[in-house]
This record gives C-alpha cells, structure tokens and sequence, in this order.
C-alpha cells in the first residue's frame, strides 16, 4: 500500500515498479484507509519520505504493532509533533536517516548489480550545460517530469 499525492506519470511509474494499491490522501482519510485495508492492523513498514509534519505524524496510526516506521523527509520544522502513546502501544521500529547519509553505497551497489532498476522512471534527461532548464522542468512539470537526469560529459 503506498500513500501518495496521485500525479498520473508518477502513479503509472509506482504501478510499474510493483505498486499495488495507491491512497489518495487528497481524496480519503489515510489512515482510515490503511485500517479499512488491513483490518485495522496497519502496515508492516511505514516510509515518510516528504517531510510534512503532517505525513509524520499520521505514521504511527497507520503502522501495525510491532512494524516500522522509517522517516526519510526533512521537515522545514525545527519541531514535528509526534504522538509517543501509539508508538508505545505498538512498538514499532523506528528509522530516519538525515539526507540519506551513509546510504548513496549500498544504493549504487544496488543499482549496479541490477537489484534496482532506475532507467525505467528516468523521464527526463539533460545535459549538464542545460541544468537552469532541467531545474525549470523539475519545479514547472510535476505531472509528467518523474526523475531526472543531468549528464556529465
């Protein structure tokens, strides 16, 4: 299950990368869905990539007792309210990392042993003379710009 703000190009990428079912938090309560979905025991993992003190703090109400919850975003926040009362019920594991450090190894080895598949969400590629345009079309075309890539010659 994987909660996102439904973009079409962005929606059909998530599908093809194994997606299977798609919560439009704009349209539906999340975390009644989650529960509706699950029969009121929540996912096993919980990924709060974008850093909205909102999504951050939905995560302990949507993870099952005992699951984990990983918090990637960083939130402009200094401060993000948390509710302490469900992680102690549920005693999830709690992960963050702080601008994927100590990551970018184990993602370029998995990239490069074939594990993760990037070329098929790369919509759009650049060269790195024109990195002012790649950086217009990444804040101008949210609907069908998914990744891009800056080619350094």
């Amino acid at each position: 299950i994987t909660v996102v703000d439904v973009i079409p190009k962005r929606l059909d990428y998530a599908m093809k990368l194994g997606v299977t079912r798609v919560i439009n938090g704009k349209e539906v309560d999340a975390i009644e869905e989650v529960k509706k979905i699950t029969n009121g025991a929540g996912v096993d993992k919980v990924m709060e990539t974008a850093g909205s003190p909102f999504t951050i703090k939905e995560t302990p109400f949507m993870v099952k007792r005992g699951g984990t919850i990983v918090l990637v975003g960083i939130s402009a926040q200094e401060t993000v309210e948390f509710n302490f009362a469900q992680i102690m019920d549920k005693e999830p594991e709690i992960k963050s990392v702080f601008r994927y450090r100590n990551i970018y190894p184990k993602a370029i080895a998995a990239v490069a042993s074939g594990a993760v598949n990037v070329k098929s969400i790369v919509t759009h590629e650049f060269d790195l003379d024109h990195i002012k345009d790649a950086y217009d079309e990444a804040v101008n075309n949210k609907t069908d710009l998914v990744k891009a890539v800056i080619k350094v010659k």
